[in-house]
């Protein structure tokens, strides 16, 4: 059985449903999750304790990067991203674990 209603083509399928979730976070949210997760520890490559930039868009959405997968470029993965201002070393966050953890797509709050 495939995640869309084969009754109703206009159904959102579960990965509809996820990047919606994902593309709902907000700046505020993405700062939860680092202090949630204890992630705004010093930069591993300059060594500075820094105040971490995330880039957004004017609706205080932070950047949403899509990486492919170089063996299957039509499949990849979506992450939020940090960077230090200091030396430009940037850290990565799958957004749909972000997501997870802020109760956007199902799980429970805190899982990991």
């Amino acid at each position: 059985m495939s995640d869309k209603d084969e009754r109703n083509p206009q159904a959102a399928t579960k990965a509809d449903l996820d990047v919606r979730a994902i593309e709902s976070v907000r700046f505020n949210d993405l700062n939860r999750f680092l202090a949630d997760k204890n992630a705004e520890h010093p930069c591993e490559a300059c060594g500075r304790s820094v105040e971490w930039l995330i880039k957004t868009d004017d609706a205080d959405h932070p950047f949403i990067h899509f990486l492919t997968n170089f063996r299957d470029p039509d499949n990849g993965n979506l992450f939020f991203s940090i960077m230090c201002p200091n030396c430009s070393n940037t850290r990565f966050f799958d957004a749909f674990e972000v997501a997870r953890h802020l109760d956007l797509i199902g799980g429970t709050n805190g899982e990991t």
